[in-house]
């Protein structure tokens, strides 16, 4: 929905053939020309005075709305299961900032919300339906999601649901500019990458080192290139 401001212009009305305003509004002589007579001077002093005694610059100031499109941005938040770690914990330092920000920007930014992993599941990705879909005054939606959630499941699939969030905004044709705002503390995994083993990969895994299948590899670099193509 587009949101209108007005914004004040001041119109000079200079005729550029006879000579430019200067900086108080005045027409400026014509070089060529000679002085004027005294008679010729007081009358334009005269002209010049308004009926209320202030003199006419020739400028005004009007006001006129611009209509612009608000940005669509959808808030990716990582909720696994070590976004519980830290004093104050990732999680609260995450969401409460992002509840200030949101709540700060709702007027002018059309925000929503998709959380990953899905439940309970190691890799589960999220609905292509966001826990709050893009829309006006969506911050109020967004707190209560943060505060009906805890961070939980031990992968962290960052390319999958950075793939999922720019499908739904795809779907979105409001003319408006589209971001994903990734907030995660890292560690990308749940690799659908077959080139990762865990012979040669680095793991994720909180031990630092186990390692039961490619899901458990570092997924930094498929990460960063989804990210660029998405951007791209």
């Amino acid at each position: 929905m587009a949101r209108e401001v007005a914004i004040p212009l001041a119109l000079c009305a200079a005729a550029w053939a006879l000579g430019s305003c200067d900086a108080a509004g005045e027409r400026e002589a014509d070089p060529g020309a000679g002085a004027d007579s005294d008679s010729d001077a007081d009358s334009d002093s005269d002209s010049d005075a308004d009926s209320d005694g202030d003199t006419d610059t020739g400028c005004d100031e009007i006001d006129f709305p611009v209509a612009g499109h608000p940005p669509d941005i959808l808030i990716l938040l990582d909720r696994s299961y070590s976004m519980s770690w830290g004093s104050p914990t990732y999680w609260s330092t995450v969401t409460s900032t992002l509840t200030a920000v949101t709540a700060e920007m709702d007027p002018i930014v059309r925000f929503g919300l998709t959380m990953f992993p899905a439940g309970y599941e190691t890799c589960g990705l999220p609905a292509y339906t966001p826990t709050v879909e893009i829309g006006d005054t969506t911050a109020g939606q967004i707190a209560a999601a943060f505060g009906a959630e805890t961070p939980t499941g031990s992968g962290t699939p960052t390319v999958g649901s950075l793939e999922i969030a720019a499908t739904y905004l795809n779907t979105i044709f409001d003319g408006s500019d589209k971001y994903i705002l990734l907030a995660t503390d890292g560690a990308p995994n749940c690799s659908a990458d077959v080139t990762l083993s865990c012979a040669t990969c680095q793991t994720t895994q909180m031990d630092g080192v186990s390692c039961y299948s490619q899901t458990d590899c570092l997924d930094d670099a498929f990460a960063f290139e989804k990210a660029t193509e998405i951007h791209d």
